[in-house]
């Protein structure tokens, strides 16, 4: 899992949409600077992951209107957070399970690869939890997985953001 970089169409038109505004195509085109063509089609692959809603124009109306979704506010919260945008309720799901207690990670699936290792491998970086490597002589026992002050904070961070 990447970090968006800041400066990406997407970062841009998602920016733009948080200030909670219905805007249209048009106006973000001008608000970002970027060309039609990398707006429409950064918008479409937002919309059809859920991102944004955007209702085109129908007959009668001026304009179409585009917003922000909640897991647009999600992924957006994320990025600025330096954490991966595109498995935020993953990331906040592991930081609520370990908020209860350390894990051993036999305990998650697929910690060999996938998703949930690419999460905890992520909130690492970060510094958001901490690993235990555990060894009897030359056996390495599972590890546990704990949750630091900084992921507690993120935690809370989240809950006031999304939580209603």
């Amino acid at each position: 899992m990447r970090v968006p970089k800041k400066t990406s169409s997407r970062y841009d038109l998602l920016d733009s949409l948080s200030d909670g505004q219905v805007w249209t195509f048009t106006g973000l085109m001008d608000d970002t600077g970027r060309s039609m063509r990398s707006c429409l089609s950064v918008l479409r692959r937002m919309e059809g992951e859920g991102l944004l809603s955007w209702q085109r124009r129908r007959q009668g109306q001026p304009t179409s209107a585009i917003s922000i979704t909640r897991a647009g506010r999600l992924w957006l919260w994320c990025v600025n957070r330096d954490l991966p945008g595109q498995a935020a309720q993953l990331l906040m799901m592991l930081l609520e399970v370990l908020e209860s207690g350390p894990m051993l990670t036999t305990q998650v699936p697929g910690t060999a690869n996938g998703k949930a290792m690419n999460a905890i491998k992520a909130l690492r970086r970060c510094s958001l939890v901490r690993l235990e490597m555990r060894r009897t002589g030359d056996r390495v026992q599972p590890s546990r997985l704990h949750i630091t002050d900084a992921g507690r904070a993120l935690l809370d961070s989240y809950r006031e953001a999304f939580d209603d």
